[in-house]
């Protein structure tokens, strides 16, 4: 008898390994009298031949100068299936792996070689060489018994897929070489022995004392290794299900879904094919991260054998499953995701009464199931579609409708799947409402323009998303710009919220001066002024000059949805005093062009009255003097019929009172000094043109501006970037 095992691990085998078998070539052969027994043996149609190799070894040793530290570490049970042959030309019956019926299991392999020697003049030199190898990537095995003396010859070997080994060394040495796999076999020597008097099962172990390891060949380490074989039981295949552990489950990086496989009756193998995988730019829209790796993957997990294979046409994994005994009747497994809107498709199959069975998910009676839980499979979680009520919109729909806005230019720029891809938004990720509209601000403002933007979305309705960092909103604007094979209509931009001089105005900057603000692309910056207030005090009276602010910087968010002022009638003047030759005073009036800090246009007499009445007003002007005496004392704003400061006087898109304003029902000359007003908040989008407070038909002695030329400020909302002009 012969119990050693022979084995070689070898780190370069090339093509398949092939074993010499004895014998002679003759009619086959017949059981003699007295071996009946034999019989048995050759009823049998079908065998399950099961290898376990396992070797751990650690090994600390110092021979001269060199201290050697080997580490190696084997674990592999592989099983194969044989099929008894039709060879009639061998005086043995012989049984053989067909072609169709590749050995499963596992095969795991770490191999870390380290030597240190101590050089004469005190200095170390060291080189180091590490080698893995996992998974089963082929194999071969055969079972012979000799009817003349009732012997049998049993040896197998089993394939690793392919695998690197690192070298390095202490002066800086690194090199990676590139390895087609490795071996586990019964080169050395095969199984022999009689067969059984009883039973038709083999067991059978022995401790290998002269081994090969990758890295070193030694012959100094041993492995175990045993084995069994057994007939294969043919039972009729039993029902086998699979069902999502987490039908809510949506795409998110180091959160796997999870998958339940069960199956009734004798299972011998399971199988999962994740294929169809989409393959998104970066892992959201925004993210800083832009390669398009698999979204979705099988890794390695348990004792699961992972395969993964890639072509031009796309990416596959194939996960296969040993069942160990009879008593086992479920497995998990879990597909992971590196983007949060990864897609892709899950089959499972168990291999049941000698041959793979489509294993049916449990909701939907389907072999192949939409990864994540998505019935429609427009690549979108099904989970989310429920949570905004979407179910069945087509994933290239782009019609949030709130806030209403302008009613015929609906939507945010972001089709259903982009908002539910999501993005990046102070390190966090987030998903959209495809219902409500969104708008991206970067407020590098240091905060200034957050109490302005909290206020916008409360009385817009648009979700404000204000904590996007410079890198998330990126150099382009464009908060979508991650996209590859998902659905995509347009270019969405975000504004960054900077920080201005302090003698500057807070104001949304447009990208063309001709064209106006909104949608968002059109606003290239809003900028804030340096050193003002722009955030409420917890307690204590109203801050009024905080509030304006705020208010200031939610009239510019308007702007860049496309709200325009209530009207656009004022102008900048010079006033200044002439006295004529009676030595009386008269008010003249010039254009005065801000930028150019001069007046520009004809001179010509005003009258100066108070709102209250009473009579022309002169003593409140800066003094008697020339005309350049007074350009800088005397530079003011005039409102005229339209304006910006007419219209609801609370909504945040109306203008503050100037420094006076054509009255309505006066001559052209006349200009009008408004009466103390009482400070209104201004915390609202109007609905109307119409005037309330002191812009309201009652107010005396007339309304001061008006009706809103333009106003409805609510109806006027257009985010999506389609529509730029």
């Amino acid at each position: 008898m012969n119990t050693g095992l022979g084995w070689v691990l070898s780190s370069i085998v090339v093509g398949a390994i092939a074993f010499g078998i004895g014998g002679s070539s003759a009619a086959i052969a017949r059981p003699q009298p007295g071996q009946a027994g034999i019989e048995r043996f050759m009823k049998v149609k079908t065998w399950r031949l099961t290898v376990q190799w396992g070797l751990a070894v650690h090994t600390n040793e110092t021979v001269d100068s060199t201290t050697h530290t080997y580490s190696d570490d084997l674990a592999s049970k592989v099983e194969f299936k044989l099929t008894q042959s039709d060879d009639t030309t061998s005086d043995m019956y012989m049984w053989r792996v067909l072609e169709a019926n590749k050995p499963v299991g596992t095969l795991s392999y770490a191999g870390d070689h380290l030597d240190t020697t101590k050089r004469s003049d005190g200095t170390t030199y060291w080189t180091r060489n590490i080698a893995k190898a996992a998974g089963i990537d082929g194999g071969d095995a055969r079972f012979e018994i000799n009817p003349r003396n009732g012997e049998f010859r049993l040896f197998a070997f089993a394939h690793s897929a392919p695998w690197s080994m690192e070298l390095s060394n202490s002066e800086g040495g690194k090199a990676t070489m590139p390895m087609p796999g490795m071996s586990l076999s019964t080169s050395r020597g095969d199984w022999t022995d009689k067969v059984p008097a009883t039973g038709t099962k083999i067991l059978g172990k022995t401790r290998q004392v002269l081994c090969t390891t990758v890295l070193a060949a030694d012959g100094k380490q041993t492995m175990d290794v045993s084995w069994s074989l057994s007939p294969w039981e043919m039972e009729p295949p039993g029902e086998s299900t699979f069902q999502f552990a987490d039908k809510d489950w949506m795409p998110e990086p180091g959160k796997p879904c999870g998958f339940d496989i069960k199956w009734k009756g004798k299972a011998e193998q399971v199988r999962a094919k994740l294929t169809g995988i989409s393959h998104e730019t970066g892992t959201c829209l925004n993210s800083q991260k832009t390669g398009d790796e698999d979204d979705l993957r099988l890794d390695a997990q348990g004792t699961w054998v992972i395969d993964h294979q890639g072509s031009a046409s796309g990416s596959s994994y194939t996960a296969t499953f040993v069942v160990p005994d009879d008593n086992v009747k479920t497995v998990h497994i879990d597909v992971n995701a590196t983007d949060y809107g990864g897609w892709g498709k899950l089959k499972v199959e168990v291999f049941m009464g000698g041959e793979w069975k489509e294993a049916k998910e449990s909701t939907t009676g389907k072999s192949t199931v939409n990864v994540p839980y998505d019935i429609d499979g427009n690549h979108i979680a099904d989970f989310y579609e429920k949570k905004f009520g979407v179910e069945g919109a087509p994933a290239n729909e782009d019609k949030d409708s709130t806030p209403a806005g302008d009613g015929s230019r609906d939507g945010d720029g972001l089709t259903v799947y982009e908002e539910y891809r999501g993005f990046m938004e102070g390190g966090e990720h987030i998903r959209t409402n495809p219902k409500v509209k969104d708008l991206f601000l970067s407020d590098q403002s240091g905060g200034m323009a957050a109490a302005g933007a909290d206020l916008f979305h409360a009385i817009s309705g648009i979700e404000v998303h204000r904590k996007l960092t410079a890198d998330e909103l990126g150099g382009t604007r464009v908060i979508n710009r991650n996209h590859k094979e998902g659905p995509h209509i347009v270019d969405q931009h975000g504004i960054p919220i900077t920080v201005g001089p302090a003698e500057s105005d807070a104001e949304a900057i447009a990208a063309d001066a001709d064209k106006g603000f909104g949608p968002p692309v059109m606003t290239t910056h809003i900028n804030v002024p340096k050193g003002g207030k722009y955030s409420r005090a917890a307690s204590g009276p109203v801050d009024k000059s905080a509030e304006d602010n705020i208010s200031t910087i939610a009239h510019e968010l308007g702007h860049c949805v496309g709200i325009r002022h209530h009207g656009e009638g004022v102008f900048y003047a010079l006033w200044f005093i002439w006295k004529d030759a009676n030595g009386n005073p008269h008010v003249h009036e010039s254009l005065y062009d801000p930028s150019a800090g001069k007046p520009t246009g004809e001179i010509k007499e005003i009258h100066i009255f108070r709102e209250s009445g009473g009579p022309e007003v002169l003593s409140s002007l800066a003094g008697i003097g020339s005309f350049d005496s007074v350009l800088k004392a005397n530079r003011v704003l005039v409102a005229q019929r339209p304006s910006p400061y007419t219209g609801q006087e609370n909504c945040v898109m109306r203008y503050t009172d100037p420094d006076a304003y054509i009255a309505p029902n006066k001559p052209a000359d006349y200009r009008c000094i408004p009466g103390p007003t009482t400070w209104v908040r201004r915390n609202a989008l109007c609905s109307s043109p119409e005037g309330t407070g002191i812009n309201a038909t009652g107010h005396s002695p007339w309304p001061r501006y008006g009706d809103a030329t333009v106003g409805n400020c609510q109806r006027q909302i257009v985010v999506s970037d389609k529509y730029a002009n």
